[in-house]
């Protein structure tokens, strides 16, 4: 069993891939925004939020998944998504992760990828052991249930407050009904 610290370590200093060798993943960097982006976690992590991969549009700050928006508020996707979490009174119990902890270079993910990262996942799992797993969009929830990891899947939150796929409220309210279920709220 990892602790934070050396799961944080282990993704910060992975070289498996070649996405390692990107400025935007370089660590080593002293400019804040730059580098892998690691988990935020929570003083109890009941929820675990699994998003694709860092943006290719980095913030200065940015250090953990869809904290865009924590800084910038023209973020709308990522502030908005977080604020549902904050609104419903859970936020403090959310471990926020990636699949794939590096940027891309064009922003689209590579199966290779994920199956590269995976072992991070699933010692963040294990380290958080979260009482639900939040899928954000399609294309993490299909590799989760291909590699037999129950998840709820949500829709990505650009789907909604960027291209207004489904209203903010309807959902803020699929959320909210996910954690009923699961007894969280």
């Amino acid at each position: 069993m990892f602790d934070k610290e050396t799961i944080d370590s282990n993704i910060i200093f992975c070289t498996r891939c070649e996405l390692s060798e990107l400025v935007c993943n370089d660590n080593t960097l002293p400019q804040l925004g730059f580098g892998k982006l690691v988990s935020k976690e929570s003083s109890k992590n009941d929820i675990m939020i699994v998003g694709l991969n860092p943006s290719r549009n980095r913030y200065e700050g940015l250090r953990y998944p869809f904290a865009g928006g924590e800084y910038f508020k023209n973020d709308r996707s990522g502030y908005k998504f977080l604020n549902i979490f904050k609104e419903l009174g859970v936020f403090d119990r959310c471990y926020i992760a990636n699949l794939v902890k590096c940027s891309t270079k064009d922003n689209k993910v590579k199966k290779k990828n994920m199956l590269d990262c995976f072992d991070h996942l699933i010692n963040e799992m294990k380290y958080c052991n979260p009482r639900v797993i939040l899928a954000v969009g399609s294309q993490v929830d299909d590799f989760l249930r291909t590699n037999y990891i129950s998840a709820e899947k949500i829709y990505h939150p650009s789907y909604c407050f960027s291209y207004h796929g489904i209203k903010e409220q309807d959902y803020k309210d699929s959320i909210k009904n996910i954690l009923k279920l699961k007894g969280i709220l």
